[in-house]
C-alpha cells in the first residue's frame, strides 16, 4: 500500500547497504506491501539481503536461476518466478558478486540491469543484461511485480558459465 521505493535501476541512484549484523533489508508483513527494492548494493550482511515475513509484499518468491552465461553482448540469464500471480508484469533485476552469501540466498554487489516485458508464459523469463566486472560471476536477481510494485527476495546464487571458444582453424579469432 506504501508504493516506497528503496534504491532505482537508475545509474548511481543504488544505495550501499553492506556490513549490517542481520539483514541488509528487512519488509515486515505487517505492512510491508508496496516496497520495492531495486538496483542497490547489498553484501556481507550476516543475514539475508532481502528478507521478507509471511505476507510481505504480496508473498512474491524469489525467482529461479535456471541458466546464466557471459558472452561477448552481455549476460543471458534464463528462468521463472515461482508464484501465483501468473498474469502479472515482471521485471527481474539482476546483480552480480563474486562469492556466494553462506545461506545459499544470495547477495547482490553490482546491478547488472532489468530483464522487463509482458506477462511471461507460466512465470518463465529470459533477457541479457550487462556483463558482470572484477571477476564476479556469482548471479542473483531479484522480482519486481509491476501490479503490485512490490519486491521477493534475491534468488539462490547461480554461478554464471564462460562462454566457451573453439578454435576451427588458425585465422580464428575469440573472447
Amino acid at each position: 500500500d506504501n508504493g516506497d521505493l528503496l534504491g532505482d535501476t537508475a545509474a548511481g541512484a543504488g544505495n550501499t547497504i553492506v556490513g549490517n549484523g542481520e539483514n541488509g533489508v528487512f519488509v515486515d508483513g505487517s505492512g510491508g506491501r508496496g516496497l520495492t527494492v531495486r538496483g542497490n548494493s547489498i553484501d556481507a550482511n550476516d543475514g539475508l539481503g532481502i528478507k521478507m515475513t509471511a505476507g510481505a509484499d504480496e508473498g512474491i518468491s524469489a525467482p529461479v536461476i535456471s541458466a546464466a552465461v557471459i558472452s561477448g553482448g552481455g549476460l543471458n540469464v534464463t528462468g521463472s518466478v515461482p508464484t501465483s500471480n501468473t498474469g502479472d508484469a515482471w521485471e527481474l533485476d539482476v546483480y552480480a558478486s563474486s562469492t556466494c552469501d553462506p545461506s545459499g540466498s544470495g547477495e547482490g554487489t553490482q546491478f547488472l540491469g532489468t530483464i522487463s516485458g509482458a506477462p511471461p508464459l507460466f512465470n518463465q523469463f529470459s533477457g541479457t543484461v550487462s556483463n558482470p566486472t572484477g571477476g564476479a560471476r556469482v548471479i542473483t536477481a531479484v522480482a519486481v511485480d509491476e501490479s503490485f510494485v512490490a519486491s521477493s527476495p534475491f534468488s539462490a546464487c547461480f554461478t554464471a558459465a564462460a562462454p566457451s571458444f573453439v578454435v576451427t582453424s588458425a585465422g580464428s579469432t575469440g573472447p
